[in-house]
């Protein structure tokens, strides 16, 4: 069986990301922000949707990234061998772990919304919060999330709004992530 290497955002990581410069391309920053300590390579492409082989190396030697450990990988599936689920070790505090949910993603958009509109301005923040509040379901609340989105972009850029739709999709349920990209895509252009 072959291990797969987990890494781990370093205390340089954690400063450029809390500072929000502009020494990472958007790719790198987007891929720091998935790394969690417990996923793979295989899973930070799956969440990328592309290679990420490249922006990781440079995160390494930039001295963003270091391996937390190795986890088992899954067999081939033509291997008979069944293993048991690879061991994973809590090695950061700030990953996610509440799993995904309406709930989980709801209090994110809130917490955005402060962060963004509350004080500079507090009539779209209540416009926001007022629509989190009336979403009932995954698709009231994609569509709610799109509008964040645009703000955002318009208010801080593409590559902050890109940070929070990734960081979105980790709590959505399934599937959700492609609701919230076409919305975000279509929404531009009303804005």
């Amino acid at each position: 069986m072959r291990a797969q290497p987990i890494f781990e955002k370093t205390p340089k990581a954690l400063e450029v990301l809390a500072q929000r410069g502009r020494e990472l391309t958007p790719r790198q920053r987007a891929l720091l922000l998935l790394v969690n300590g417990q996923r793979s390579l295989r899973e930070l492409e799956a969440l990328m949707g592309q290679p990420v082989a490249d922006p990781l190396q440079s995160l390494l030697q930039g001295g963003y990234l270091r391996p937390a450990n190795l986890v088992a990988a899954e067999p081939p599936p033509d291997d008979p061998v069944v293993a048991a689920p690879p061991v994973r070790v809590a090695t950061v505090a700030d990953r996610f772990t509440h799993g995904r949910s309406v709930a989980a993603a709801r209090m994110y958009l809130f917490d955005m919304t402060e962060r963004f509109f509350a004080r500079a301005q507090p009539e779209r923040a209540q416009q926001l919060r007022d629509l989190f509040r009336q979403a009932r379901d995954v698709a009231e609340l994609v569509e709610s999330a799109w509008l964040l989105l645009a703000y955002v972009k318009a208010l801080a850029g593409e590559e902050r709004a890109e940070g929070i739709r990734l960081r979105l999709a980790t709590m959505l349920p399934e599937g959700a992530l492609d609701a919230v990209t076409s919305a975000t895509e279509s929404s531009e252009a009303s804005l």
